[in-house]
């Protein structure tokens, strides 16, 4: 028994230090996982921030890819607006010149009726003229 009682003091300091090295271990532990908390929390805020600036610069290039759009909207707008004005100034100078091309074939044909319409007075002015002439002869010579 007394050789047992002798380790027993020695046995307690051994697991007195195991344990002592076992806090300190834990502490450490506790230490480095704090740490580590610590490091993930400032990780985490940096990336809320990022996040955040990430959906900022994204609402803005959104807003300027609408006015671009936008833009682009109108000037394909005003461009077609401009086509059709100058087709429809096309189809004016067409129409015009066709109207013209018209009145002066118009023209041409009325001064052509009227030529033969004179032709035709003169014509029959001559005739009647003859008509006359011969009934006047026929006339004389019935007197005679």
């Amino acid at each position: 028994l007394i050789f047992k009682m002798g380790r027993v003091p020695e046995a307690l300091a051994q697991k007195r230090k195991e344990l002592e090295e076992e806090i300190e271990s834990a502490r450490k532990q506790l230490e480095d996982a704090r740490e580590q908390l610590k490091n993930v929390q400032e990780q985490m805020e940096h990336l809320e921030k990022r996040i955040e600036e990430l959906q900022k610069e994204a609402e803005e290039e959104a807003e300027e890819e609408e006015k671009k759009i936008v833009e682009q909207s109108q000037q394909e707008v005003e461009r077609l607006k401009k086509m059709a004005h100058e087709e429809i100034e096309r189809a004016y100078r067409f129409a015009l010149a066709e109207l013209k091309r018209y009145t002066a074939e118009l023209a041409i044909r009325m001064s052509e009726t009227m030529l033969q319409m004179e032709v035709d007075e003169k014509e029959n002015e001559k005739l009647l003229l003859k008509a006359l002439e011969r009934f006047e002869n026929q006339l004389k010579e019935r007197q005679s």
